[in-house]
């Protein structure tokens, strides 16, 4: 586990080796949900879809909800909180079609947030401009371009 500090930000990166190998089943899953629930969840997903927060509901997820319980305590411990705090996840997939983003946004009662990604572009230019093909880029923040099996934790 890394970590950075950004303003009040700290960033936690997880990297989900053991889980690279569901990671196709795990795509077929939301394409599937996808094409049954076309219209989608989400409120800050732009040019895609999000499914309904249930995500780990489906026993083919347990892997992970498995390991982003172990690495958000992991990210309690390091701010302080004592080991046994209780709390409670939940997860849903995005699904950005070319061009698609999610607009900036919180989780108000969430003490944690985080990203597990199935699948990223193979090219990402730092930048926060977008092109005239509608790519959204990210900013240069001193942080890794995420990459499909690894999750991202923020507060």
């Amino acid at each position: 586990m890394s970590s950075k500090v950004l303003f009040p930000t700290t960033i936690w990166t997880h990297a989900f080796i053991d889980l690279q190998p569901m990671l196709p089943d795990w795509i077929q899953r939301l394409n599937e949900m996808r094409a049954r629930e076309q219209e989608g969840k989400g409120r800050s997903t732009r040019s895609g879809w999000s499914g309904p927060k249930t995500l780990f509901e489906d026993p083919a997820f347990q892997p992970l909800l498995i390991q982003c319980q172990q690495a958000f305590k992991a990210a309690l411990r390091e701010m302080g909180v004592p080991d046994g705090f209780s709390f409670a996840m939940e997860a849903w997939g995005n699904i950005h079609d070319p061009g698609g983003f999610n607009l900036p946004h919180i989780h108000r009662e969430a003490l944690l947030s985080g990203s597990f990604y199935l699948y990223t572009p193979r090219k990402v230019v730092r930048s926060c401009s977008m092109t005239q093909d509608r790519e959204r880029y990210i900013p240069d923040l001193g942080v890794e371009v995420p990459i499909a099996g690894q999750k991202l934790g923020f507060r």
